[in-house]
């Protein structure tokens, strides 16, 4: 279970972030999926894409795009990766220059139990025997 406003929240940020990187004529699309003990939703656009050079730096606080395309503070990623990461979530991107992004984030499925943290004693006692 989550937060299910702020989880809104930053299904928001991509969705207005890929309609303010899509020009005319260009799509965002918006799906989801399970994925083992997740559930994932991708944000695709065919807008101008991200320069691999700063893919690394948009979850920053105030970084903006060089090419990006209207205003902005520049806050609206980092907040959707403290969103996110506070729901025990991932968010990745893949993006090429001209061609549009995919933004996915992936949050554990509500009915997934983690196994027990004796399982992952037992899991590093026996690792330590093989490779000790």
């Amino acid at each position: 279970m989550g937060d299910e406003n702020k989880l809104k929240q930053a299904l928001d940020n991509l969705l207005d972030n890929a309609k303010k990187a899509t020009l005319n004529g260009g799509t965002v699309s918006v799906t989801m999926r399970r994925r083992e003990q997740q559930v994932c939703v991708d944000v695709v656009d065919t807008g101008i894409g991200i320069p691999k050079a700063e893919i690394a730096r948009i979850f920053g606080y105030y970084y903006r795009a060089s090419n990006r395309t209207g205003g902005g503070s520049g806050i609206g990623l980092a907040i959707t990766w403290r969103i996110v990461h506070r729901h025990r979530g991932e968010i990745t991107v893949r993006s090429e220059l001209g061609q549009g992004s995919t933004f996915t984030i992936c949050l554990p499925r509500a009915d997934y139990q983690p196994p027990a943290p004796t399982f992952w004693r037992r899991l590093a006692g026996w690792w330590a025997e093989l490779t000790g």
